[in-house]
């Protein structure tokens, strides 16, 4: 493969634009990268050094370093996001570390009636020496490094003739402007050329948009005027209007002009114009890599004036032969987005060339107020003719799902020409680096012109005048080669260095393992040979079964390898960071190991389920005792062949899968890798089961555990409980609470049993039935079943009693466990039929023996004539009536009585009641 590794195209293998959008060449083609911190509208700039390494990227107005933050004194820089070509840099000559960021302002706002205010034409130096190598822009003060105060949105940059300066060139009006760089700094006087249409610049921002560029060979130079609008074409009311600006009413509605110059690289004279275009508006501009043809992107717009500045009808890009006697006639559009996508094109952009030979175009598309674009389009072969240039639309994406941010704005970032000229390519293993001690390398020069001689200096003091010479170098080092090439153009001076790289140090090594079986074979972790193989830190080392596959870095062996004979050779292959190989000898070889034992891990059954997690960790007392020496515990294992050959390791924490179990330590020794059993031994847990227990409201608990333990602890106990031995198997329990017992056995094994004590809700009765017919029902609840008694001495299961004789009675609940009982008294009435109320102690009252244990009793006492004598509510009283009324006995005669309980039953009859004094 060829590799090209000159100081001329590798600075331009970085490119950052647009919204953080950027592209990678290094590896030759281009690779999108997302890790840009730009973010410009327009105009842009980067610089990487000669092999390739960025360093640094600007959008004029901010400069950024390798690391994506912004130089120190990298911000306040007059260029513009809003300018065409807001920067370029230009490595400063006979000076490796020092650079110039060129810059050219914009003024979006500009006004006819005051004029255009942009920033000019200023420069700024870079010292990547600073800042850790990490570059810092020297101090500056604007007004001194201001070389023009007011010029167009163009910049670009060529060598000089002699291939050690540079010229620096920008437009203003009908002038170009062209400034020599030099070892001793910035000539600040330019040389002029007048040539061109004038460009009002009172008509600016419009009038000074589009590329300016010079072609690879300095040859010749072509400029993009996006408009060329008189200040008179516009209406003096339109001019007079104090919030008019030219950007926002012009910006996309006046033909522009496009041309092509020669270019005398020595005096910096521009001469001989070819219009090119005067319709359309020209933005992007670029050379082929051989400059045989020129590119230009037009847009075509609505004739002004227009109801809408900003749209285009259609974008075309179109090539030019440089070669041709009618540069004119030779215009072929290569791409016409209306044509062949049937859409309005949306937004101008530029025309980039990159190593690779392409030229990549930066078309946006338009939406809302923001221009946005995912997709860059190339062309693949800019040096053929018309079609055959290969034009290829939306060809590379920008951005992806991760990174849906990063756009394409309407700028790409412009490169001194001179970079792709004359190149060094040579032969090499090492991308951009090198190559290594030993290996023939192939030089060749890659020129866009055709090649007469070449002059070789391999920079170890040998020399050659082949084209394409083979170099072997005789030593490591870093080396300069130059080549004095001689074109059909000029005579050019290249270089580049290289780098001859050392070869790794590679020794010869062994292993040794055991062999547990006596078949002399055994598992090998290769890796451990890596210290014997080589004392330098950072190389990659492989193992092969054969010389030739370690050499070609084929069927690199497993790290864990289980040799085939004893002993084998095996080899080793070192490979530095370089990319330089060397190959030594590892020798494999077994001695025959029996396996120790080593004692046992032993753990309680805690769910009773014959599993549980070991820590085989703690086996590494038991098996460092069964050696003398230091020892390295490597990897747990299920069966012997697994430990053998450092197959499926387990652990440190470990399931055990039966007990007793066997398992396997793998284990380092100053001798070999050797194999160590021990097993995994369950003991079975005591148990007690006392459940959850109930006592009465005033009884205890006599619990007791049982005998066969070791040890008992009673925990929880509270008060007076705990004035009595708690490590005994018998316990009294008397207060309500949760407890636990923890008990013991031989084998050391605790099991804790956790209870309550409680007391048991004691039965109550709810409801007392009584019928007319004297069966009397007693309603319990609680947990059943219950007992049922009048007297709290017979007792019955049933909760019916029957004929029962009027009179009070007590009915009593208990239940199954005797627990404290529930009573509650009624009564079966027994309603006299006569009273006589004559104050001589007998049946002077009307009494109803049993009303008293029901409430809420109603009571009504009427005379013949139908006259409420007693109406009134029980009062839980056995005596109803004394015989009064109003405070006066009654008199003799027949009353009738109404009695309604509360439970629903209802008595009526008749009373007599006997007055002996009022008869």
């Amino acid at each position: 493969m060829i590799f090209q590794m000159s100081w001329a195209q590798l600075e331009s293998a970085h490119w950052y634009f647009g919204v953080y959008a950027g592209l990678d060449f290094t590896s030759g083609s281009p690779e999108v990268v997302f890790d840009g911190a730009l973010s410009t509208g327009e105009g842009c700039a980067s610089i990487s050094d000669p092999d390739g390494n960025l360093l640094f990227y600007t959008d004029g107005t901010l400069v950024y370093n390798r690391a994506h933050n912004v130089m120190p004194n990298g911000d306040g820089l007059l260029g513009n996001p809003s300018s065409t070509q807001s920067a370029i840099i230009v490595p400063a000559p006979e000076n490796e570390n020092l650079y110039y960021i060129f810059t050219v302002g914009a003024d979006d706002l500009a006004n006819p009636e005051f004029g255009t205010t942009n920033t000019g034409f200023h420069y700024y130096i870079v010292d990547m020496t600073l800042d850790g190598g990490l570059g810092e822009v020297l101090p500056y003060n604007n007004v001194e490094n201001e070389l023009m105060p007011l010029t167009s949105e163009k910049v670009t940059a060529v060598a000089h003739a002699n291939n050690e300066d540079f010229w620096v060139i920008t437009h203003f009006e009908d002038k170009f402007y062209a400034y020599l760089v030099t070892e001793t700094g910035i000539n600040p006087v330019p040389v002029i050329s007048q040539i061109g249409p004038y460009l009002d610049p009172q008509v600016y921002p419009v009038n000074s948009r589009g590329y300016i560029k010079l072609s690879p060979n300095g040859k010749k130079i072509a400029v993009a005027h996006l408009s060329n609008l008189p200040l008179e074409d516009i209406p003096d009311e339109i001019k007079q209007n104090e919030f008019y600006y030219t950007n926002g009413n012009f910006a996309n509605t006046y033909n522009g002009y496009a041309a092509l110059y020669d270019f005398d690289d020595t005096t910096g004279m521009i001469s001989n114009e070819v219009v090119l275009s005067t319709t359309g508006s020209p933005y992007g501009v670029e050379f082929s890599y051989e400059s045989k043809y020129l590119y230009f992107e037009y847009d075509y717009h609505y004739p002004y004036p227009t109801s809408n500045a900003f749209e285009w009808i259609r974008g075309e890009v179109v090539q030019y032969d440089l070669n041709a006697a009618d540069i004119l006639g030779s215009a072929t559009v290569i791409f016409d987005q209306f044509t062949n996508y049937g859409q309005t094109f949306q937004a101008r952009g530029a025309l980039q060339l990159a190593l690779d030979k392409k030229i990549y175009y930066s078309a946006t598309q338009y939406s809302g107020q923001t221009y946005f674009g995912a997709f860059l389009s190339v062309i693949h072969s800019p040096d053929s003719p018309g079609l055959a240039s290969n034009f290829q639309y939306h060809a590379i994406q920008v951005n992806n799902t991760e990174n849906p941010y990063h756009h394409l704005s309407f700028g790409l970032p412009p490169f001194i020409t001179s970079f792709f000229r004359a190149t060094i390519e040579f032969e090499g293993e090492i991308l951009n680096s090198g190559t290594c001690l030993g290996n023939e390398v192939s030089f060749s020069i890659n020129s866009n012109a055709e090649i007469l001689a070449v002059l070789w200096d391999f920079g170890d003091g040998l020399t050659s005048a082949d084209l394409n010479p083979t170099h072997t170098y005789a030593n490591a080092g870093t080396y300069t080669v130059s080549a004095e090439v001689t074109t059909e153009n000029e005579n050019i001076t290249v270089t580049r260095d290289i780098q001859i790289h050392p070869l790794p140090e590679a020794l010869n090594s062994s292993l040794i393992e055991c062999d547990f079986d006596g078949d002399g074979l055994a598992l090998f972790t290769l890796s451990e040979a890596d210290n014997q193989a080589t004392t330098e830190i950072g190389n990659t080392i492989t193992y092969h079964e054969s010389e030739n596959e370690a050499l070609s870095g084929e069927n690199p062996l497993p790290n864990i390898y289980a040799n085939t004979s004893n002993p084998q050779i095996l080899y080793i292959r070192v490979k530095n960071a370089m990319g330089c190989i060397s190959v030594s000898e590892l020798e494999l070889s077994t001695n025959l190991q029996e396996v120790k034992a080593a004692q046992d891990l032993r753990l309680c059954d805690l769910n009773s389920d014959n599993v549980e997690t070991f820590n085989l960790s703690e086996s590494l007392n038991g098996i460092e005792g069964l050696y003398d020496e230091n020892i390295n515990i490597l990897s747990f294992h299920e069966s012997i062949y697994d430990a053998e050959f450092g197959l499926n390791p387990i652990g440190p924490f470990y399931e055990n899968t039966s007990s007793p179990q066997t398992v396997y330590a793998r284990v380092e020794t100053s001798g070999c890798t050797e194999v160590v059993s021990f097993q995994l031994i369950l003991m079975a847990l005591p148990f007690v089961d006392l459940g959850d227990i109930e006592i009465c409201p005033d009884g205890v608990w006599e619990g007791s555990a049982g005998a066969g333990f070791t040890s008992y602890q009673w925990n929880g106990l509270q008060g007076n409980d705990l004035d009595q031995p708690l490590d005994q198997p018998d316990v009294v329990i008397t207060t309500p609470g949760s407890y636990s017992l923890t008990v013991e056995n031989e084998n050391g094994c605790e099991y804790e049993e956790f209870f309550t004590v409680s007391v048991k809700e004691p039965p109550y009765i709810s409801e007392i039935i009584v019928s007319d017919s004297g069966i009397v029902t007693v309603i319990a609840v609680g947990d059943s079943p219950f007992e049922y008694s009048l007297d709290g001495v017979l007792w019955q299961s049933s909760n019916e009693f029957y004929n029962l004789q009027t009179g009070d009675y007590i009915a009593y609940i208990r239940d199954a466990t005797y627990c404290i009982s529930d009573k509650k008294g009624f009564g079966i009435l027994e309603i006299p039929n006569f009273i006589s109320p004559n104050n001589d102690g007998y049946n002077d009252t009307w009494i109803v023996r049993g009303i008293l244990h029901y409430e809420n009793v109603h009571i009504q006492v009427f005379d013949r004539y139908g006259k409420a004598i007693v109406d009134k509510m029980s009062n839980l009283n056995s005596e109803i009536w004394d015989g009064t009324y109003l405070g006066r006995t009654v008199n003799t005669g027949s009353y009738w009585y109404i009695i309604e309980l509360t439970d629903g039953r209802k008595y009526v009859g008749t009373l007599a009641v006997r007055n002996y004094d009022r008869i």
